[in-house]
């Protein structure tokens, strides 16, 4: 009944939870934390059963990895990527990348606008343009992230528990360490930047692991998170037209 972050009494925002998605049996609420906000899942999975709760249905992770800077070889993908790959210039800093006269300035205008800057920066995990260097993508499923940030420049490695994942991501080229992601071992200050898309949110003890980000960054790192906003408007649209508890 308590937070896992701060220790303070919770209650229970949405009661009697089912998964809808993989039909996983079990039955949850989500509690919410009357001090810090935060929310979890109640009970929470010890870490044996994690694994059973993603079934083979759960295919986000695996598949072969889309080159989303170059995309499908068609006329209109090609100019998608082309547009993308500006914007990733002016907004990011990706100057490496190459140049199309014909979109520079519409996509400098893109550049600008907000929701379209997020969008296109999701396929580089938002994270901008340094000097070369090693980046550590946590729960990097197939790679697709990594893909993108080997083609920006970066020595791109991942961490994935699941084995099919982790072999799609290797015949891409890239170096992934197979374990679970809070018992991984890495030297300390490894890396100069550490991402951690949509990830954080599945493991047991969060606080634990960004400890242990924390020693795997080189001083001066970056570290690029992603969680789910359920105060967001997406949220707010779901519980709308589902009702909570669905």
């Amino acid at each position: 009944p308590d937070c896992p972050h701060c220790g303070t009494s919770g209650r229970a925002l949405y009661s009697r939870l089912h998964d809808v998605h993989h039909g996983v049996a079990g039955e949850w609420s989500v509690n919410v934390c009357a001090a810090c906000k935060s929310q979890w899942l109640d009970p929470v999975p010890e870490p044996h059963e994690i694994a059973r709760l993603y079934p083979s249905s759960y295919s986000a992770i695996r598949g072969v990895p889309q080159d989303v800077l170059h995309g499908p070889r068609t006329r209109l993908g090609a100019i998608r990527a082309a547009r993308k790959r500006e914007v990733l210039r002016g907004a990011f800093g990706y100057s490496s990348l190459g140049r199309s006269a014909l979109l520079a300035i519409p996509a400098a205008v893109l550049a600008r606008i907000g929701p379209v800057r997020r969008l296109v920066g999701l396929n580089n995990v938002l994270l901008l343009a340094g000097p070369p260097g090693r980046v550590l993508d946590v729960g990097c499923g197939n790679g697709r992230f990594l893909l993108a940030l080997q083609q920006l420049g970066w020595t791109a490695e991942g961490i994935e528990p699941d084995a099919e994942a982790a072999t799609q991501a290797r015949r891409s080229g890239i170096r992934v360490i197979e374990s679970p992601i809070e018992g991984a071992t890495i030297p300390d200050a490894s890396y100069d930047a550490v991402t951690i898309h949509h990830v954080l949110e599945h493991l047991v003890d969060p606080g634990r692991m960004l400890q242990s980000v924390a020693r795997w960054l080189k001083p001066g790192g970056t570290l690029v998170v992603a969680v789910p906003n359920p105060d967001g408007a997406v949220a707010r649209v779901v519980v709308a037209d589902n009702g909570p508890g669905i």
